[in-house]
């Protein structure tokens, strides 16, 4: 069993991050997930991988947090940009 503080590190994002700034799919390394998608400038974003439901072109304004599980992100374009915090899986 892990620990609180553990769990509280996965949730927030304490495996560090990827900054998403092209229109390709990021997905994490093997054993992550992205726990929090931080928009930086708004945008539309795409997610897989949230086990109560996808994503698909939702547009979200900048200094928005979203919280979740996510395998992948893709944003519309080039101007949405985005911070993907990690957390690891299990």
């Amino acid at each position: 069993m892990k620990s609180m503080r553990a769990n509280k590190i996965a949730s927030f994002g304490g495996e560090g991050f990827q900054y998403i700034t092209t229109t390709s799919a990021y997905t994490p390394a093997a054993g992550y997930r992205f726990v929090c998608i931080h928009m930086v400038t708004a945008g539309a974003i795409t997610t897989a991988g949230n086990p109560t439901g996808n994503l698909t072109a939702v547009s979200l304004p900048a200094s928005f947090p979203l919280y979740g599980s996510f395998n992948s992100i893709t944003t519309d374009s080039t101007a949405a940009t985005a911070i993907a915090y990690l957390g690891r899986e299990g």
